[in-house]
Formats: structure tokens, C-alpha cells, sequence
């Protein structure tokens, strides 16, 4: 009875530290509703080895009850094996129902607590070991040679050193549901799990007539007192935060070697903030991107595909190389005229026709012309609606909309600018307009240094700690800063691939620009009828020339043509209509310019896809991540038990563990104790005042 009552003590001020809030029950607020609510809480104390092997477990049940009446609890068991149950306060005995632990007739009024302590048999114990995802394991070392049983150093002098590993064993293979950013479809996943995990060595205290020149791994605090040593850490372990195990030390010299018992308080808790999360705005920034860049690139399409820019121009471009080709197209045509026309104008006449005879001349120049005019109101404006000049100059101010709504980080409502306030929001050494948080934990941490009392002063500079090292800088990877540069870097190279200050830069915008230059040099090359040196002009002269030469073989007097100077009229137009033509390689002739196209919707094609690419995965990484937040928090949630779980109630469990001390250990004086319980409950009185003040400003 009298280690129960012990245990409870160390029991009750841990539990103030590391769950005070939640475990007094929701009565202690002043309004009164009449609802009645249990809350079903669990403080589980681990006795360990001296390896780190756990050799009992007590359980501790507490039952916080809110409202006037009786209460009925029933506890659904989660060990087959009964238990004897030992009262601590307002204890009742529950009754064994099957599979259930009743306690009936509970009083209270307005609130009410019952605890009771039970402790587990060695099999219960050997099944709890496997419940309980953490793994604790010391290894100790004296001058520098391994310990294989600590009995053996117990009472001797020299250097000390002790190592307690930390291991999160709840990892899990889950299936989660993530929304594909394509199809809008839900998709399954397997993802890895862990039950988030904290973990506070407490109660550390070593004394110095036997511990001196006593020092600890970076991730602990010493603080030396009059009488000892306190040395604390606080180690989460939440994977893929955190690693999944983590190492902790201490080095001493030593004088009659003792040790005390070891307390680590466990919580295996979801961490939560009150902060603005900006990824849900930069998931819905990079969806709409996502969207936008899709419809281009599907515009821009491939040479293969119909109604695409690219399948469109590829076709203008073979009919043109048909045209220019020396053995099927205008070339022939020509040779065929000096060769065998001239010299046959009799056949030459019957072969020009007209302009609604097929397979004449003058019907294949005017099927020309409409062609040319109707390539031109293709190409038309970037005024005119549903051609291609007006659709690359949309492409256009639509990149510049993306560019400009990226920003920088001195334009407002822009997503750089919104970057950079975050991180000043983390971050602002300058204080202007106001600190950051980092600079807020700083002024905290030195505002301590006021403090007299040391342990409290260590407890609130090591909190003030953690929070300037989780802000970090953009240089510390999982730090909160190097995310925030993480994303600015790839906004910046979001804006580098649409524009650069490089005017020859393979941007997007360069692209548009050469199919743009292609679509004017093409529109350049069909020209006018009135337009020398224009295909519209050349074909105009041929059908003229046509209709000269069906008017007469020939006159002899090129003011009054016949059919021969017709046809000397035609072979000097269709000169100019093959020069302008041209090829791939000469500028300002037509093929020059379907070929600028070509290679400009190509490298917009290019560039389009790997954006869609990119940002697929990234949507899908986010989607993927929240499903796996959702299913790391149920998996919180529903650990709040170990012994059972009560029905129609709140349940939460916290654990206690405590490494044996040597047999030699005699405790400390009264009044180290009794400090030691004074400074756990005026520091949980800071963390509910805390609390209080939090909660009236989000209801405020």
C-alpha cells in the first residue's frame, strides 16, 4: 500500500506536467450545462531493469466525472485475465461483467474523481510489452569497458557513462485514399505509420557527492544544483519528422558508485497548432496551375494528334514542301512550262481551262488562291477571336498572368510575397513590424535568465529552445524555414521557366514569342495580290498569265500578250512563287516560317509536359501526405488505452516508466523531494494558465 500511495505521488505530479489539461475532467469550467461526462483516464507505470526490460506494470485508473447524479461506467476489457484492484481515492471495486469491469453507483456532484490501482500479472505483463510501441534499452559503460551486469560497478570509483536508447516500434503498413489530381478519382495507397511519440526523462536527479564533472549528449540540459545534478531532455519521435529511435547519454565521474531510479513520462500524443497552414493555399494555387499548363499542353498537342497546333501546322507544312518540291510541285510546274508548254501551245491552250474545269491551270491556281486566303484567316490577328495569332497572344498574357501572380517578395498578394511574410511571421529578427515567433522564444529565453529558481528557469529555456531550433533556417533541413525557402526556390523556378531578363533563355515565353514571329513570317509570306515577292501576288500572276495566254497563243508584243508570252508571264511568276516558298533555311519565305512554328510548338510541348509532369507529382505527394497526416491522427486517437476502454466516455492513456536504482541507492533528503514536487505543480499550474488564456482569445 505504502508503494501505491508512493508511486501515485511521482504519478500525479508527472501527469500535471505532461497531461494536466487533459486529465482533470471538463468540470473545472464555471459554466454549467447539466450534460454528464466521464472521462476514463489511464496512467500506466512501467518497472524496468536495469537493461531497459519491463519486469511490472501498474495501472493506475482514474475516473473524472462532471455533472450531479450517478454514475454507471463499463469498461470494455482489453486483457482476458482478471485483476485484484487497490483503492487510492473515492475507490469503489468494479464488478466483472464477461468481457467488462462495471464500477456502478458512482456519486458526484457538480464534479467528482475515483481512482483505483491494479497491477498486471507477469503473463498480462508479458502481453503489455507487446502493446506498449516503445522499446527502451541502456547500455552503460565504466572507464571505457562494456557493463554486463551493473551490480558489478555498484560501490566502485571511476568514469561512468550510460546510454539509453529510444525506439518508436509502431510503425505499420496503411492503407489511405488520396484524391488523383487528374481525374479527380480517389486512389489507394500503402503509406508507413507511427503512433507520434514524446518522451521526457523526468526527475534526473544525481547526487553530487557521488556524480562530478557530469556532462550530457547535445540534446540534454544539465543544470547543477547545490545537492545534484538535474539533467532533462524532451525527445519526440514521430517518423518522418523525426527518426524513428533516438540515443541519449551521460558521462561522469563517479565516487561509490550509485544510481537512482530512472522516470521517463510517455505520451503518445497528435501534435497540434493554432498557426495558419499555407499549404492548403499553395495546393489550390498548384491545382489551378496544374489545370492551366494540362490545357496547353493538350492544345499544343503533337504532330499525330488532330485539332492540335501541332498537327495543324504539320500538315501546312508537307502541303508546302509538296509545293516546293522540284519533282512534284511548283518546281516541276515550271519546268514543264519551259520545256513542253512553250513549245506546244496548241496543247498548252487546251490544258489552261478555266476556273471550274478540274485538272486546268486556271482551276488550280484559283484552288490555290482560296487556299492562301484561307491560310491568312486562319493565321488572322491577335484581335480576331478563334485564330491562331489571337490564341498565341492569349497563351501569352496568361503566362504573364501566372508570372505576375508568382511576384516577388515586395508585391503584394503575390504567392513570394505571402512566402516571405510567413517566414517573418517565423522569423524577423529586425522586429519590424512586429518579432517572429523565433525572436519571441529568444526574448522568453533570455527573460528566464531572471528567473531564480533553476529548474523552472531550465524547464522554460529548454521549451524556448525547442522552438528556436523547429523555426530554424533556411540552411537546417526539418526546420520550418528551410521548408518556406524550399518553396520560394521552386516558385522562383516556376518564373524562370516562363520568362527570363535572357532574351535568347529557352523560356516558355521564348517559345511563344518564335511561333508568334513564325505565324507574322508566314502571314508575310502569303501576302496580297498587290504584294511583290508574296505568294498571293505570284499566284495572282499566273492566274493572269493564264488567262492571257487562253486569250491568245501569242501576239509578238508583250503590251498585247498571246498564249507564248503568257506562258513566259507564268514561268517568271512561278519563279517568284518558288522563291517565296523557299526553304526551312531562308528566311522570310514560307517554309522558314511553318518550320519556326514547328519548332516553336514543339518546345512549348516540351516545356508543358514536364510542368505537367512535375506538378502531377507534387499533387499527388501533397494529397498522399494529408491522407497520411488524417491516418497518423485516427492512429493517435484511438490509442487511449491499454487496461480498457470505457464506454460512452473520453479515454487517455499516459505511461510512466522507471528504471530500478542499484541496491545500494539511498534516496535523497525530504526536501529534494519535496522541491522537486513543488516545481512539477507550479509549472503545470503555468501550462493550465496558459491554456485558459489561449482558449479566451480563440473564443474572443
Amino acid at each position: 500500500m505504502r508503494r501505491t500511495k508512493k508511486t501515485l505521488v511521482l504519478l500525479l505530479s508527472l501527469g500535471m506536467v505532461i497531461a494536466l489539461t487533459t486529465a482533470i475532467p471538463a468540470g473545472a469550467t464555471t459554466e454549467k450545462t447539466g450534460k454528464k461526462e466521464v472521462v476514463d483516464s489511464e496512467f500506466v507505470f512501467c518497472t524496468m531493469d536495469w537493461s531497459g526490460e519491463i519486469e511490472e506494470v501498474q495501472v493506475f485508473e482514474i475516473l473524472s466525472l462532471k455533472g450531479d447524479g450517478t454514475f454507471d461506467v463499463r469498461e470494455k476489457k482489453a486483457f482476458g485475465e482478471n485483476t485484484g484492484w487497490q483503492g487510492v481515492k473515492g475507490f469503489k471495486k468494479p464488478k466483472v461483467e464477461g468481457d467488462y469491469l462495471v464500477w456502478e453507483g458512482l456519486k458526484s456532484k457538480d464534479n467528482a474523481s475515483y481512482i483505483a490501482a491494479t497491477k498486471l500479472s507477469e503473463a498480462m505483463v508479458e502481453e503489455a510489452r507487446t502493446r506498449i510501441p516503445l522499446d527502451v534499452r541502456f547500455k552503460y559503460k565504466f572507464d571505457g569497458v562494456p557493463v554486463t551486469d551493473r551490480d558489478e560497478i555498484t560501490g566502485k570509483s571511476g568514469r561512468f557513462e550510460m546510454e539509453v536508447t529510444f525506439k518508436n516500434t509502431s510503425k505499420e503498413k496503411t492503407r489511405v485514399e488520396y484524391k488523383d489530381p487528374d481525374t479527380g478519382e480517389l486512389k489507394e495507397t500503402e503509406v508507413e505509420t507511427y503512433l507520434p511519440l514524446v518522451i521526457q526523462p523526468y526527475d534526473w536527479y544525481f547526487d553530487n557527492r557521488i556524480f562530478y564533472n557530469l556532462e550530457a549528449d547535445p540534446t540534454g540540459l544539465v543544470v547543477p544544483m547545490p545537492d545534484f545534478y538535474n539533467v532533462g531532455w524532451s525527445i519526440p519521435l514521430f517518423p518522418p519528422a523525426t527518426e524513428e529511435s533516438h540515443t541519449i547519454w551521460i558521462k561522469a565521474d563517479v565516487k561509490d558508485f550509485q544510481l537512482p531510479p530512472l522516470t521517463l513520462a510517455v505520451a503518445f500524443v497528435f501534435p497540434e497548432t493554432n498557426q495558419v497552414d499555407p499549404t492548403a493555399l499553395f495546393k489550390a494555387g498548384l491545382e489551378q496551375l496544374y489545370g492551366g499548363v494540362k490545357q496547353i499542353n493538350e492544345g499544343v498537342g503533337d504532330p499525330s494528334k488532330e485539332d492540335t497546333l501541332l498537327y495543324g501546322i504539320t500538315a501546312v507544312d508537307n502541303g508546302l514542301k509538296q509545293m516546293a518540291d522540284a519533282q512534284e510541285g511548283l518546281p516541276y510546274a515550271k519546268s514543264n512550262i519551259d520545256s513542253a508548254m512553250i513549245p506546244g501551245v496548241e496543247e498548252a491552250a487546251a490544258g489552261i481551262g478555266s476556273e471550274r474545269t478540274p485538272q486546268t491551270l486556271l482551276y488550280a491556281a484559283n484552288a490555290v488562291i482560296g487556299g492562301l486566303y484561307g491560310m491568312l484567316a486562319g493565321i488572322g490577328s491577335k484581335t480576331e477571336d478563334e485564330t491562331l495569332l489571337y490564341a498565341m497572344n492569349a497563351m501569352k498574357e496568361g503566362l504573364e498572368g501566372i508570372y505576375e501572380g508568382i511576384g516577388d517578395t515586395d508585391t503584394d498578394e503575390t504567392l513570394l510575397f505571402g512566402m516571405r511574410s510567413l517566414e517573418l511571421g517565423l522569423d524577423n529578427p529586425s522586429g519590424v513590424p512586429k518579432p517572429g515567433i523565433k525572436q519571441v522564444a529568444q526574448l522568453i529565453f533570455a527573460a528566464a535568465e531572471g528567473i531564480t529558481d533553476p529548474v523552472l528557469k531550465a524547464t522554460i529555456q529548454g521549451y524556448a529552445e525547442g522552438i528556436i531550433k523547429g523555426v530554424g533556417d533556411q540552411y537546417t533541413k526539418k526546420t520550418l524555414i528551410y521548408g518556406v525557402h524550399l518553396v520560394m526556390a521552386g516558385l522562383m523556378a516556376i518564373q524562370n521557366g516562363i520568362k527570363s531578363s535572357d532574351p535568347q533563355a529557352k523560356t516558355l515565353m521564348y517559345a511563344v514569342d518564335k511561333v508568334i514571329d513564325g505565324l507574322n513570317a508566314m502571314k508575310a509570306g502569303i501576302g496580297t495580290e498587290d504584294d511583290k515577292n508574296t505568294l498571293l501576288y505570284a499566284m495572282a500572276a499566273i492566274q493572269g498569265g493564264l488567262h492571257q495566254l487562253k486569250a491568245g497563243m501569242s501576239t509578238g508584243d508583250p503590251n498585247n500578250p498571246g498564249l507564248l508570252e503568257g506562258l513566259e508571264l507564268l514561268s517568271a511568276g512561278l519563279a517568284d512563287a518558288i522563291a517565296g516558298l523557299g526553304s526551312a533555311g531562308t528566311p522570310d519565305t514560307l517554309l522558314y516560317g511553318t518550320n519556326a512554328i514547328k519548332e516553336g510548338l514543339t518546345q512549348v510541348g516540351g516545356g508543358t509536359q514536364q510542368m505537367v509532369d512535375g506538378l502531377y507529382k507534387n499533387l499527388v505527394m501533397l494529397n498522399t501526405t494529408e491522407a497520411e497526416l488524417k491516418a497518423i491522427a485516427k492512429r493517435a486517437e484511438e490509442f487511449d488505452h491499454l487496461l480498457g476502454r470505457a464506454e460512452d466516455a473520453t479515454n487517455q492513456v499516459r505511461f510512466v516508466y522507471q528504471a530500478k536504482p542499484t541496491y545500494n541507492y539511498k534516496a535523497g533528503s525530504k526536501a529534494s523531494w519535496i522541491v522537486a514536487i513543488v516545481l512539477s505543480i507550479i509549472f503545470a499550474l503555468i501550462l493550465v494558465g496558459g491554456g485558459i488564456m489561449l482558449s479566451r482569445r480563440a473564443a474572443a
